[in-house]
């Protein structure tokens, strides 16, 4: 909730609000506090009838897999065929439900609990990275490889990509970058997403949420049990997302 604005913003005072602060190695931004200044950029009014765990939980995986997908990965017009990795987390799983309101279909990659969210979520087929061989499930072809999980590299996907098609991680690397030269004499191409905080993307993320969008919740924690809930991160132990109560976590 707004407690004081700035000049020449729309906001005021007492607006229920949601978004994204861009981080990095930079500007230190991720925190977790309970009062923080945001840009006008950087936030969206919370739909009334969306909880503010589920607008919290949404904002980074949400726009993640909007830019990631439409943007980068140029999935723009209806039908088209999408493989989605690391459903089991937060920019996978949400991925799922971006993939639909964008007009595509999603063949989800996970393993364990993951497979049945991306089933719940409504990927079109899931394979089960540990029990199947990927690469030979994985049927194409396919418009876009989103690999949320950053798990896996272009030139693995390539050969089950459609012609113009494009291979998107979520991590960037030195890798990233020479595949990205290698796929310049190659018919489908290959880059990672940066996540920007753009409000017409937040207000888009918003409306979805306001119409039904939801985010897996693995659990809320309260503050004082931050390093469990990071403990829990690394390991691997997550599905979907934590969310940190910072008003009531002492």
């Amino acid at each position: 909730m707004i407690e004081a604005v700035g000049e020449n913003t729309k906001f005021k005072i007492g607006d229920s609000v949601f978004g994204f602060l861009p981080y990095g190695p930079f500007n230190r931004r991720g925190s977790f506090a309970e009062v923080l200044i945001a840009s006008a950029d950087e936030i969206a009014l919370k739909p009334a009838g969306v909880s503010h765990i589920q607008a919290a939980a949404a904002a980074t995986p949400g726009l993640t897999a909007i830019q990631g997908m439409r943007d980068v990965g140029k999935l723009s017009s209806p039908g088209g065929r999408v493989l989605i990795t690391g459903v089991s987390g937060g920019v996978g799983s949400v991925a799922i439900s971006v993939a639909q309101r964008l007009g595509a279909t999603s063949v989800a990659i996970g393993s364990g609990r993951g497979v049945e969210l991306a089933k719940k979520l409504g990927a079109s087929e899931v394979i089960d990275r540990k029990k199947q061989d990927v690469f030979t499930s994985a049927q194409g072809p396919f418009d876009l490889v989103f690999d949320a999980a950053a798990a896996y590299r272009w030139n693995q996907w390539k050969g089950k990509l459609k012609a113009r098609g494009m291979y998107v991680t979520t991590l960037p690397s030195l890798s990233v970058l020479t595949d990205k030269l290698m796929s310049l004499t190659s018919p489908s191409g290959t880059w990672f997403v940066g996540i920007k905080s753009k409000p017409a993307d937040l207000q888009l993320l918003a409306s979805w949420l306001d119409s039904g969008l939801t985010v897996a919740i693995d659990s809320t924690i309260p503050l004082r049990d931050i390093t469990k809930g990071l403990a829990q991160l690394k390991r691997g132990e997550v599905l979907g997302r934590i969310v940190v109560d910072v008003i009531n976590g002492f």
